[in-house]
């Protein structure tokens, strides 16, 4: 979900919903007793094409394919309730 109160651009025809397929790879890796850190990362690409409706001010309205991979890196603690 994106919203953005710029002016540069306003978004007329939003994709609703994109599915996208990829891959995850991480591991935990214990530094203490009773505590962890889970770290991974990942890679994404859309299943579909999507277009976005995007009208600038002053420039005529044109449509833009949404097409692009999404790469994640996360880090987290993990604690042993007991």
């Amino acid at each position: 979900m994106f919203y953005s109160t710029g002016d540069e651009f306003e978004v007329l025809d939003p994709v609703v919903f994109n599915a996208m397929l990829g891959a995850r790879a991480g591991g935990t890796w214990r530094v203490a007793d009773g505590f962890g850190l889970r770290g991974f990362v990942e890679g994404m690409v859309p299943i579909g094409a999507n277009r976005l409706r995007i009208d600038r001010p002053g420039a005529p309205l044109f449509l833009e394919p949404t097409r692009g991979v999404l790469f994640n890196i996360g880090l987290g603690g993990v604690f042993d309730l007991m």
